[in-house]
């Protein structure tokens, strides 16, 4: 089905809710709006997403075919791609805006200088060294490169982000499979751990604090079960190489910090562009700060659009007409 009105309101307040109605109307609705628009570009790209009824359900990606499909289409237009090669200064002008960037390709043990009239900070988020999955080699440069050229960071306050993971293979940090869990203590006492069916975010933290904590996806229906098995695969991979049935046996849990990469904290957006306090420097993704999008809230918090037939909605630019 094409985007309604009615499809757009649900989503936007929902989003301004697990906000705790501390974002900011006018940003979930752009993200929103950028959201409808680009995934069907995505698709012609070469992405494949899964199909009900002839029709693409744009609801998760798988992350490395995503990315595969991303870095293909860069090339094809021309984009040089230095792989390898992190960044380790910003390059400032004399008018003290971002003129490119310095750092060394590690392969070939040698400097680069790369001079732009812009530069945007995608660095993500930074949990290092918490063992978190792809973050004990994200030290967060991105950040202090931002801060030493001029740019503030905001809501770091809101950085102190834990995430569920198996403790038997504490790195995985996806917490949608949990949201079908059974909670019980270590002789097997139900822990409860949900607010008017929703997982409460205040459960896990507190259980912990008194003793072991088990879960059992047992919630989980079967047409659930085909969903989050191929939108969160690799949330599953634990249990296959140990194997465990997820859905049948009890596993110990723990929380693993995940700094920035859900928590809301990174460099200060002062415009509709994403641009910092420094002429010519942006800043995206787990990079930026996200406080206008999530409150105070994770903005990983998952929402669903839905399924929707976007080519019809492709070309324009205008919210969906409420008439």
């Amino acid at each position: 089905m094409a985007p309604s009105p009615e499809n757009w309101n649900k989503v936007s307040s929902e989003r301004y809710r697990l906000g705790k109605n501390l974002a900011n109307s006018r940003w979930i609705e752009r993200v929103i709006e950028k959201t409808w628009l680009s995934l069907p570009l995505v698709e012609n790209w070469g992405y494949r997403f899964p199909k009900e009824n002839g029709e693409s359900v744009r609801q998760s990606y798988y992350g490395p075919e995503y990315m595969r499909v991303l870095r293909k289409n860069l090339l094809r237009v021309g984009v040089q791609i230095l792989d390898q090669s992190p960044a380790l200064e910003l390059l400032l002008a004399n008018d003290g805006s971002v003129a490119g960037a310095r750092g060394v390709q590690r392969q070939n043990h040698r400097t680069y200088v790369v001079r732009a009239s812009a530069v945007v900070l995608a660095n993500g988020g930074c949990a290092f060294l918490s063992k978190a999955l792809g973050c004990n080699t994200n030290t967060g440069d991105g950040l202090l490169m931002a801060v030493e050229a001029g740019a503030e960071l905001s809501s770091m306050e809101a950085s102190n982000h834990y995430a569920i993971s198996t403790a038997f293979n504490a790195t995985v940090t996806r917490g949608v499979p949990f949201g079908w869990a059974s909670y019980t203590d270590e002789a097997g006492n139900d822990l409860g751990g949900y607010i008017n069916g929703r997982r409460d975010p205040s459960f896990l933290p507190n259980a912990l604090l008194k003793g072991a904590v088990y879960a059992r996806l047992d919630r989980a229906t079967p047409e659930v079960k085909a969903v989050i098995e191929k939108s969160h695969f690799i949330a599953f991979l634990p249990y296959k190489k140990a194997g465990i049935d997820p859905y049948a046996e009890r596993v110990p849990v723990t929380l693993i910090l995940e700094g920035t990469v859900r928590g809301t904290g990174g460099i200060r957006i002062i415009n509709d562009s994403c641009g910092t306090k420094v002429p010519g420097l942006y800043a995206a993704g787990d990079a930026a700060s996200r406080e206008f999008l999530s409150g105070l809230a994770s903005p990983c918090a998952t929402i669903r659009v839905g399924s929707y037939n976007f080519e019809s909605y492709r070309t324009s630019l205008q919210r969906p007409n409420s008439k």
